[in-house]
């Protein structure tokens, strides 16, 4: 399994979790276009998990989404910003954590619950499925 298509089959798990429904096929594409921009970064795993469970909840995964106050893409940032994909909200999850997407301006009880809420199927999808290597596989080969 590369780690791109660890990657879909999370994310393909937590809709499921979150609407009852398998995705349909265009919201399937647009879980294989983020998952495969997840994986173009230089995420950890735990990261990149994260990153498509904040898509799932920001937009649905969805490129094109736009918030009430401008937000923009699959992680909903707000512009200006240097771009609005898996690069520039990896550099934010880094910076503010899981708070930096939930709109709050300081992080309480309520920002608590609603940061582990949104965390929680990211850690035990990592804990319960080992990620595979992003590392170039390498063929053996067998000498008589």
């Amino acid at each position: 399994m590369t780690f791109e298509a660890y990657l879909v089959a999370f994310a393909v798990d937590l809709w499921v979790t979150l609407h009852g429904i398998a995705p349909g096929r265009h919201r399937r594409g647009e879980i294989e276009a983020t998952a495969a921009e997840v994986a173009s970064t230089d995420a950890g795993p735990l990261e990149a998990l994260e990153l498509l469970g904040i898509a799932a909840w920001e937009s649905g995964y969805d490129a094109s989404a736009r918030g009430r106050a401008g937000e923009r893409g699959r992680w909903q940032v707000m512009p200006p910003a240097r771009s609005y994909g898996a690069g520039e909200a990896l550099s934010r999850l880094r910076r503010q954590g899981i708070a930096g997407f939930m709109g709050f301006t300081r992080c309480g009880e309520l920002c608590e619950a609603m940061a582990e809420r949104r965390t929680l199927p990211a850690k035990v999808y990592f804990w319960s499925h080992e990620p595979p290597s992003r590392g170039r596989v390498e063929l053996a080969t067998v000498v008589p």
